[in-house]
């Protein structure tokens, strides 16, 4: 009477354990193939003098990211570099000063919200008091595209003659 069982137990693991094994598999492959979200991070921005917050894109497709001051004295942000994976890049000479303490708001034009999701690594060189040329660098990953420069409205107040 113990040999049937274990004969039963035996059979029961074998039957049972095959089925677990193919919804495991199943699940997983769905699972993997659903989820497609893409959140927006941050990553590598580590220095002792400026602390990377936030990215986000306005209503003017720019670019903006929140920087603070972590330092002793005022950073001059000089140049915000950001390349795509595939190579767009897109580079915005800047001049713009970071009290300390402070935050500060930087921006580079020409991107804008989709379904996808991109990689972006970028590249900030600042002034700090003395020491000029100081880079911090990381990546960003977020559900945005390169789209066209925007081109800027001509003056009102120009008038040009040719004779």
């Amino acid at each position: 009477m113990s040999n049937r069982k274990g004969q039963s137990a035996i059979e029961y693991l074998t039957t049972y354990s095959w089925m677990l094994l193919a919804v495991s598999v199943a699940a997983g492959t769905t699972f993997s193939a659903v989820d497609r979200s893409c959140e927006r991070s941050s990553f590598g921005f580590y220095s002792d003098n400026i602390d990377f917050q936030s990215f986000a894109i306005n209503d003017n497709d720019t670019l903006l990211m929140s920087l603070r001051n972590d330092a002793f004295e005022d950073i001059e942000i000089k140049n915000i570099s950001v390349q795509r994976d595939e190579g767009v890049f897109r580079s915005r000479t800047a001049s713009t000063v970071i009290p300390v303490g402070e935050d500060g708001t930087i921006g580079v034009p020409g991107y804008s919200s989709f379904d996808g999701c991109s990689t972006f690594n970028v590249e900030i060189k600042y002034d700090r008091g003395p020491l000029s040329s100081q880079t911090i660098s990381g990546e960003l990953r977020a559900p945005y595209e390169v789209t066209q420069l925007p081109i800027p409205d001509p003056p009102s107040n120009l008038n040009v003659d040719v004779s």
